[in-house]
């Protein structure tokens, strides 16, 4: 795919959407529709990579998009996990901290809070990126069956099923009063928000020309759901397939603006697009920056933001720039040089 500031510009968005409400809820109360936001994206690219590859080739190499996701994920969630182990030792609870350490470097984390087990310490935010660690083990095989035997055009009809049917596993699990943990962070209760940006990229472009027009329209409802909306049991039942298209039009516009729009001018701008590429260290560091610095030293409000964002935005650029982008320029010796998305 032709590289889109514009989506650097929505990662940006997404992931200052979940520091704001980690770290000051109450002005914040709808920020967690942050990690929606990414689900759809990373949905809607690695889907979008894979369909190029089989345009080109009529296959899908899950070697090499194994590979690829392995060197994009692993160098900064190794760093972070390394630093984490070490201050363990300085800190109370150590073998709860080592726990939580384990559980996320396998990406069962979000599991280990569905039924709350084990210890989450400092990476209880770290769900997210399992859930999308499961989708990414599963989607290149399922979706190379689907293409092999319903063809293109059958394809996202199949996936809108995947969706109806994890929406209404959700719906049954809730009739059975099922824990919110366990709805929330359970990998078959929210895969569908992926679903719906695996889905989008099968819409050509040329049937998306009304998606700019309505990015200004759903950055002011995303605007509005995160500063009066909050996470209840409504959201549940029906508000995750919402956000989750709600998402989608974001990313379809983000996709399609074009030069000269106000749209791409904002989404686009440079100071935007570089905490987009810097997004995925963003969302690992600022949680334990905020529970294991912010906390102790008992800042409140503004200052509790300001804090948390300011030193995660230093360790996040520094994670780029000395591991990950290394590691990125290696992903093109074993594999042609296919762009990869930035994860929750």
């Amino acid at each position: 795919m032709k590289y889109k500031p514009a989506l650097d510009g929505l990662r940006a968005v997404a992931v200052v959407l979940v520091i704001a409400f980690h770290t000051i809820a109450n002005e914040f109360p709808g920020g967690f529709i942050g990690v929606d936001i990414f689900f759809v994206l990373s949905g809607y690219l690695i889907t979008s990579n894979m369909l190029v590859e089989w345009d080109k080739t009529n296959r899908i190499s899950i070697g090499k998009f194994y590979w690829r996701r392995a060197l994009r994920l692993a160098p900064a969630l190794l760093l972070l996990l390394s630093c984490y182990v070490v201050a363990a030792f300085f800190i109370a609870n150590t073998n709860d901290h080592l726990v939580a350490a384990a559980i996320t470097a396998i990406y069962v984390m979000n599991w280990a809070r569905a039924f709350e087990i084990g210890s989450f310490g400092y990476m209880p935010h770290t769900w997210s990126l399992a859930v999308e660690q499961q989708f990414y083990l599963i989607w290149p095989l399922l979706l190379g069956a689907l293409l092999f035997l319903a063809g293109r055009r059958v394809t996202p009809w199949c996936i809108a099923l995947l969706v109806l049917f994890t929406i209404s596993w959700r719906l049954a699990l809730i009739w059975n009063e099922t824990s919110g943990e366990r709805i929330y962070n359970g990998f078959d209760t929210r895969v569908d928000t992926i679903l719906v940006g695996c889905c989008l990229a099968f819409v050509p472009a040329s049937k998306m020309k009304w998606a700019p027009f309505l990015v200004w329209l759903a950055l002011f409802a995303a605007m509005v759901f995160t500063l009066f909306g909050s996470y209840g049991r409504w959201v549940e039942i029906w508000g995750f397939t919402a956000i989750a298209l709600a998402s989608a039009v974001l990313v379809a516009g983000a996709a399609n603006i074009s030069d000269g729009q106000m749209s791409h001018a904002l989404l686009s701008s440079r100071p935007l697009v570089w905490l987009g590429q810097i997004s995925y260290g963003m969302y690992l560091w600022h949680f334990p920056i905020l529970v294991g610095v912010a906390d102790r030293l008992e800042l409140q409000g503004v200052t509790r933001l300001a804090f948390t964002l300011g030193a995660t935005i230093v360790l996040a650029t520094i994670s780029y720039l000395f591991v990950e982008v290394p590691f990125l320029k290696k992903r093109t010796l074993p594999v042609a040089p296919v762009p990869l998305p930035a994860p929750a």
